[in-house]
């Protein structure tokens, strides 16, 4: 299974950069007109021309890019002049470690209120849950960002209002820093989380071999935690692996509000400015690491559930 995931990697990539690399033949009049934009000089245009090769055809320039980018050569920024790749380098380990921390924290919420509900379905914590979780689901994060900032940022003072420390400079800084975005970050995933480990439980639990496993005593708690969860995990874990491919683009609005110096905050720069060969190095990664993570999950939930293991078979 590991080795045709990798594989079908190879495609997908391959579409995906070339529907970005057909951008520039969708671009209204001269691309290198239109990538450097208004009231250009002659000389830019011409710098924009022959940085992007726009003087020979698509296919040749897309055969090229990939050899290059096969080498771990994106080209460089339209704007910078700086190498993609060091463009990338600097700024995607502050978007991973918020995606990161927002997938911790919602699973550390999101499953246990999802588990308790589950155990104590019709009754007040079910509904109080319930209740709680499509509030999480109908509001969007960075609605629920910018009241977390109004809270322990104005009002109580007790977090800082917005920017970025690195962790080697000052690791309690720095978590203080990443609490508000995850946080709003985590709160849609906490919600779907949660409805999801509910149902998947409730179903579980009206099992057959549930029933059994009550008829021999087994207390609740071990029951839900040894049995019925390990089957209820599949439909989580797909969750979990559609919030990461969701995070690379909420993390464009969190870093924004969060004044957080990330890839989302460079993508937007990217987009506003026409910076191609930036776009093309971003994009890739974040198709590169959602199906990574969607790998993982597929593994540990065959790991895991009993009746998958038994279909292998």
């Amino acid at each position: 299974m590991i080795v045709r995931r990798l594989l079908a990697l190879v495609p997908i990539m391959l579409a995906v950069t070339f529907l970005i690399f057909l951008l520039t033949a969708f671009l209204p009049g001269d691309e290198a007109v239109t990538l450097a934009g208004e009231n250009a000089s002659a000389e830019r245009i011409v710098e924009v021309r022959e940085a992007l090769n726009l003087d020979r055809p698509m296919i040749p320039r897309y055969v090229d890019w990939v050899e290059r980018a096969a080498k771990g050569d994106l080209g460089r920024s339209l704007f910078t002049n700086q190498k993609v790749v060091t463009e990338i380098a600097a700024r995607w380990i502050i978007t991973l470690q918020l995606v990161i921390g927002s997938l911790i924290f919602s699973l550390l919420i999101g499953i246990p209120i999802g588990m308790i509900a589950a155990r104590f379905r019709g009754r007040w914590p079910d509904r109080v849950f319930t209740l709680m979780s499509s509030v999480g689901v109908s509001v969007p994060s960075f609605v629920i960002g910018i009241y977390l900032m109004l809270l322990f940022a104005v009002w109580l003072g007790i977090l800082p209002f917005a920017g970025y420390v690195p962790f080697s400079e000052d690791p309690a800084q720095w978590a203080k820093q990443l609490i508000l975005p995850i946080a709003a970050m985590s709160s849609g995933m906490i919600a779907e989380l949660s409805r999801q480990t509910r149902s998947a439980l409730i179903d579980s639990l009206d099992s057959d071999y549930i029933r059994t496993a009550r008829a021999k005593g087994m207390s609740e708690t071990k029951i839900i935690g040894k049995h019925a969860m390990r089957v209820a995990a599949s439909p989580v874990l797909s969750i979990v692996s559609v919030h990461v491919a969701r995070a690379f683009g909420g993390a464009i609005v969190i870093e924004r509000i969060f004044a957080l110096p990330g890839l989302g905050a460079m993508t937007v720069d990217a987009i506003t400015q026409r910076d191609l060969p930036l776009l093309q190095g971003v994009i890739p990664l974040a198709v590169v690491v959602a199906m990574t993570v969607t790998l993982i999950s597929d593994i540990i939930n065959f790991k895991i559930n009993p009746r998958l293991q038994f279909d292998g078979r």
